[in-house]
């Protein structure tokens, strides 16, 4: 886990802002930053799965998603791998797709479509990708230690965007830079470590 409070520090000094009478950036900005950084991550490495199990309830075909999710890698309701289908394909095909089980989401929920009905205690089971976002100075992130200095230099690029120099877009491309260089050197390590680590786990009757 990386301390939101240790990457502000480390961002308060980076960016010569330790005084706190008069801070240039409140903390505010400075977890805008993070999360906008946290989002880049993701983006760039679909680092951070987790597995969730939901109980089914009879005759119910929408689930809620869980927070933060950016994409599904499976969806297994019992032993059956079921197909993601788009929203659109959905409404489009409905008529034709009566004996298909698939399944589809909006922005909050995931629906089931099935030939047979659902039952209770059924096993849905969800194996997704997310981006986490933090709220408050005090908050823990859930993310590989050796990601951190790529959360940092990313923030920080985000942090000199304030137009207020030319100092500030020399910093900002020099962040960038030093970004990149860190994405590059941990997406291996990354990859090996997603595929090789334990999985996360939620058990939750919805």
């Amino acid at each position: 886990m990386i301390a939101v409070s240790d990457i502000v520090l480390k961002m308060r000094s980076r960016l010569n802002d330790k005084d706190s009478e008069k801070y240039r950036w409140s903390d505010e900005e400075l977890i805008d930053c993070i999360n906008s950084s946290l989002v880049e991550i993701e983006t760039e490495l679909n680092n951070t799965i987790h597995l969730k199990y939901i109980k089914t309830v009879e005759n119910q075909n929408r689930y809620k998603l869980p927070k933060d999710t950016f994409d599904f890698i499976t969806v297994r309701l019992e032993n059956r791998v079921l197909d993601k289908k788009s929203l659109i394909w959905h409404e489009e095909n409905i008529e034709d797709a009566k004996d298909y089980t698939y399944y589809y989401t909006d922005e909050k929920s995931l629906y089931i479509h099935a030939p047979f009905i659902i039952e209770d205690d059924m096993e849905l089971r969800l194996a997704y990708s997310y981006i986490e976002q933090v709220e408050s100075i005090e908050d823990e992130i859930q993310m590989n230690i050796i990601l951190k200095d790529a959360l940092l230099f990313y923030a920080l690029f985000l942090a000199y965007q304030v137009p207020t120099s030319d100092k500030n877009l020399k910093q900002e491309s020099k962040y960038y830079s030093l970004y990149e260089i860190q994405i590059d050197k941990k997406r291996p390590l990354i990859f090996r470590n997603k595929h090789g680590k334990k999985i996360r786990s939620k058990y939750k009757k919805v």
